[in-house]
């Protein structure tokens, strides 16, 4: 019986904080983007982003267009309803409805996906971010998509993300 009710305390506990999440706005998402970006390995050279289902994510990243990010530089960002026809570095997946072609996308393109809807990470979107009820960030890393999508990250990024591996 006692196993069952910390069994029970323990569902709960996991369904109120992820009901806790709420999606990042479109400023900490592109800020938190940028940041994360310097931990990831793999990004190098010329590289391009595109956001569905969010023109203002899309227009805040804009803003760093030409930045150096350690040994990447942001070329170009775009901005659609559904994934693009052609390869992008970067994903970012604003949409709930977009989430499985974003993550096909993402695995077929060896492309970084991201989200700033907190729920996609749990079902494969690899980087994602959302704010608490506290208005507190919230950093999430899908280790299992980040294998499959080739990502090579600094390991300074567990001590500021939560994982999750599905």
């Amino acid at each position: 019986m006692k196993s069952f009710l910390s069994s029970i305390m323990l569902l709960l506990f996991v369904v109120s904080s992820i009901n806790a999440q709420q999606s990042a706005p479109p400023s900490l998402a592109a800020t938190t983007t940028i940041k994360l970006l310097a931990l990831n390995k793999s990004l190098k050279g010329n590289v391009r982003i595109y956001v569905v289902g969010n023109d203002a994510i899309a227009n805040e990243l804009k803003k760093n267009v030409g930045n150096t990010i350690v040994s990447a530089v942001i070329a170009g960002v775009e901005s659609g309803n559904d994934v693009p026809s052609d390869k992008y570095e970067i994903i970012f997946c604003a949409s709930t409805g977009k989430a499985a072609s974003v993550k096909s996308y993402a695995k077929k393109y060896k492309s970084l996906s991201i989200t700033n809807i907190p729920d996609l990470v749990f079902s494969g979107i690899t980087l994602g971010f959302g704010i608490d009820d506290d208005k507190k960030p919230l950093i999430f890393l899908n280790l299992s998509s980040s294998s499959e999508q080739g990502m090579e990250w600094n390991p300074a990024i567990m001590k500021v993300a939560q994982t999750v591996k599905n």
